[in-house]
């Protein structure tokens, strides 16, 4: 049995898996991917000259956006984690919900695209290695969802993904959803 389809006007928010790139950013990324190797997170030569190479206005952007959402979620949904730090990626927000398996909660909204964790664990129930490293309660850890935006990301998105996630966790924490 396949993976159900994801609703047409689906709020694609899994954008660390696959993302459509646009031509100025294949433009511009493609002497770092050919010749001028450099990890742009990284404090070493290489790392500072290919973070030269991104778009800063749609870092902030993203960031605006990210941070939009995490209020959406923290305050409506009592005991949200907050797993990604503020200084991370600014398209990523990786939240726990309390009390929910993050797979049974992204399947209760067919409207977001996002995932429970990284790309390579995909399809697996456990909680995420990295976390329960990090420390974390396994029970916390397992309703762990990673949101990841892109430029294609818009407010409204964030404003319908929150709405759909709040009212999925919801229905979970009075056992409409498995827990």
């Amino acid at each position: 049995m396949g993976a159900p389809a994801p609703a047409p006007d689906a709020i694609y928010l899994d954008h660390n898996a696959t993302t459509p790139v646009l031509a100025e950013v294949l433009e511009a990324m493609l002497p770092y991917l050919t010749s001028q190797f450099g990890n742009p997170s990284s404090e070493h030569a290489l790392g500072r000259s290919a973070a030269q190479g991104r778009l800063p206005e749609e870092a902030v952007r993203l960031a605006g956006l990210r941070d939009e959402l995490w209020a959406v979620l923290s305050t409506t949904v009592p005991g949200l984690v907050r797993f990604t730090p503020e200084q991370a990626l600014p398209n990523t927000l990786t939240v726990g919900f309390p009390g929910v398996s993050g797979r049974d909660l992204l399947a209760a909204t067919p409207e977001v695209a996002a995932s429970t964790g990284s790309a390579c664990h995909s399809g697996e129930e456990t909680p995420s290695a990295v976390l329960l490293a990090m420390g974390v309660d396994p029970a916390v850890a397992r309703g762990a969802v990673r949101l990841s935006l892109g430029h294609g990301t818009t407010v409204a998105d964030v404003a319908r993904a929150g709405r759909a996630l709040v009212g999925a966790y919801r229905r979970a924490a009075v056992g409409r959803i498995t827990a």
